[in-house]
């Protein structure tokens, strides 16, 4: 399970530099607008730039996505949606955190993920994984898929989401090996009791990096 945590330096009114910890990627803009901030010999100028970082800061922090995606009517392909039942039961009250179940990505979620500051996927994998699960950093890429075909994978988002907005956000995919992909509803046990695991493992993640 990765681990995330940077250091944020703001400027106080008294012209001194604090550091304090914030569980979130600064983008360019944000270092640019400290580069100037800093170099600025005009104190209310400096002040006015560090409350701007800031509060662009808060904005990403109030962003994060759980997508969980698949079939439900094909018994193991429905992990995803499954996985984001169970992690909106036990994170329900966090309202900088959203959910989304869909049996596939389509290019019109880019819109909806544009001020997201970490997104995780979670989809069935048909292969046999080292201790049932994986976690992938996905990274922006137009060119792993045609814009003909109705299947977006999230590497293929992400490169829209930077393409149309200019953004880049933290993005996890955790796979989780399947082992029955039939017509039929529910989780085989096996694959249910492994889903438990990484529901536990995505909340871990989230409440040492991203949320209190």
């Amino acid at each position: 399970m990765p681990n995330v945590d940077e250091v944020v330096k703001s400027q106080k009114s008294d012209g001194t530099v604090k550091s304090s910890r914030c569980k979130a990627r600064k983008s360019e803009r944000m270092r640019r607008t400290y580069r100037y901030a800093a170099t600025t010999e005009d104190a209310a100028e400096r002040r006015r730039w560090t409350f701007y970082e800031a509060v662009n800061v808060e904005t990403k922090l109030s962003s994060i996505w759980i997508i969980g995606y698949g079939n439900p009517q094909r018994r193991d392909d429905g992990i995803g949606p499954y996985a984001v039942t169970k992690l909106r039961e036990i994170l329900k009250h966090r309202e900088e955190i959203h959910f989304f179940a869909p049996h596939q990505l389509e290019p019109d979620l880019a819109f909806e993920l544009k001020d997201a500051a970490l997104i995780i996927f979670v989809d069935a994998a048909m292969n046999e994984l080292r201790g049932g699960w994986e976690w992938t950093r996905v990274e922006p890429e137009l060119r792993s898929l045609s814009y003909l075909t109705h299947h977006f994978n999230p590497a293929f988002l992400l490169g829209l989401l930077q393409s149309l907005y200019n953004e880049n956000p933290e993005a996890w995919m955790i796979s989780v090996q399947g082992e029955d992909f039939d017509i039929g509803e529910g989780l085989t046990k096996e694959v249910e009791d492994r889903v438990s695991e990484v529901v536990a493992e995505i909340k871990g993640f989230l409440m040492s990096n991203y949320i209190a």
